[in-house]
């Protein structure tokens, strides 16, 4: 398992680290849980990365979990993003 901590203010600079380790646990084909319990602020691109992550997990069989978090969860329903990220579904499971 890759255990993956978001940084508390998700900008493009700390997607761009995210990035790299979400690729490394990707590589290895292991189950990926995205620890967003720490996220203080999240704009379009720190759900762009989610997005691309879930979607990506998807199409690769990769079992990816998103830890509960509310601002999180509050950010991408604005965006129409929430189904996407935080549905139950067999490859994606929410971890409170």
């Amino acid at each position: 398992m890759a255990r993956i901590t978001m940084s508390p203010i998700m900008d493009s600079d700390a997607v761009d680290g995210h990035l790299d380790e979400l690729k490394a646990a990707f590589a290895r084909g292991c189950r990926i849980v995205i620890d967003c319990g720490g996220v203080a602020q999240i704009g379009t691109v720190g759900l762009q990365l989610l997005a691309c992550a879930v979607r990506s997990a998807q199409h690769r069989d990769i079992e990816i979990s998103l830890t509960d978090s509310e601002l999180v969860e509050t950010t991408a329903k604005l965006a129409g993003l929430n189904e996407l990220l935080f549905a139950r579904q067999p490859s994606l499971d929410m971890v409170k």
